[in-house]
């Protein structure tokens, strides 16, 4: 009950700020010269970046959704970044919301996104069910599945697990999953150019670790 109380707040919250401070820092920061942007934000807020999410934290300067049409001008922010937001968007909406993303780049910006890696983790589960290959302990992550079986773990890498109480509709579910071939190409199909992957060095917020995939590419 407690849990859900929370829930409830923070969603009222998260209404007032879209309304209200939101839209303060969307008019206080648009006389800003240099200008990046993180979309979901972590636990810590990467230094020089405004932050955007459609849930409020107290490191969000805009509650908005970033499937949907941005309140940003052409060619605003020098960086977009966005670490395990864009697996949360239905599948057959995906390049769209990455050519509304890159629409806010600058010339010369720069696009990085990270997401689980959906083919290491398919493969993963193959290996475990039809070889007795299990190296799903290479990822270590086991929510709801104290048993560690690699199905129930798929499951959770795949889907994820909502707000932890079956609610449908919740934004914390997967709808889309990715490899580095086709983000690449929808990158490319976008205008984006220097595509290449992300190493772990090269994380800014929080490493999901052994399941990471993460894409850079260039405005042309």
């Amino acid at each position: 009950m407690l849990t859900r109380l929370k829930s409830l707040a923070r969603k009222f919250i998260g209404i007032f700020h879209k309304y209200s401070f939101t839209q303060i820092n969307l008019i206080v920061n648009r006389f800003k010269f240099k200008r990046k942007i993180e979309i979901g934000p972590g636990a810590v807020r990467i230094p020089d970046f405004e932050t955007l999410n459609i849930a409020w934290t107290p490191l969000t300067d805009y509650v908005l959704d970033a499937s949907k049409r941005l309140p940003f001008k052409n060619e605003t922010f020098e960086l977009v970044y966005a670490s395990h937001i864009l697996e949360h968007m239905p599948w057959y909406h995906v390049e769209d919301i990455l050519t509304e993303w890159i629409r806010i780049l600058k010339p010369k910006g720069v696009l990085e996104v990270w997401v689980p890696d959906g083919l290491k983790i398919c493969k993963a589960w193959i290996d475990a069910e039809l070889h007795g290959d299990n190296y799903t302990e290479h990822d270590g992550w086991w929510r709801f599945n104290e048993s560690k079986d690699p199905c129930r773990w798929a499951s959770g890498r795949i889907f994820s697990y909502g707000d932890g109480f079956g609610t449908r509709g919740h934004f914390n579910w997967h709808s889309s999953v990715f490899s580095f071939r086709y983000l690449s190409e929808v990158f490319e199909r976008n205008g984006l150019t220097d595509i290449r992957p992300l190493s772990t060095n090269e994380v800014r917020g929080h490493d999901h670790g052994w399941i990471n995939l993460g894409i850079r590419g260039i405005k042309r």
